[in-house]
């Protein structure tokens, strides 16, 4: 889930916040999609950290795993 460009919320499979987006960012097959709008329960929500970074960090930990 995004707010102003930034995650404040992530599930998968049975992980969730960064966990979950970690885990996304290092699958190599599936299909995703957006739905516009936000549920009444994720409107408080604070983000889980800048976009940017999380991603820049999802792909270290991709990488260090790879190795």
């Amino acid at each position: 889930m995004f707010k102003d460009s930034e995650f404040i919320r992530a599930e998968f499979t049975d992980l969730s916040g960064l966990p979950a987006i970690f885990a996304m960012l290092v699958q190599h097959e599936g299909t995703f999609n957006f739905e516009p709008g936000m549920a009444k329960e994720d409107e408080g929500r604070e983000q889980l950290g800048n976009f940017m970074m999380i991603l820049m960090e999802g792909m270290r930990k991709a990488d260090e795993d790879e190795d």
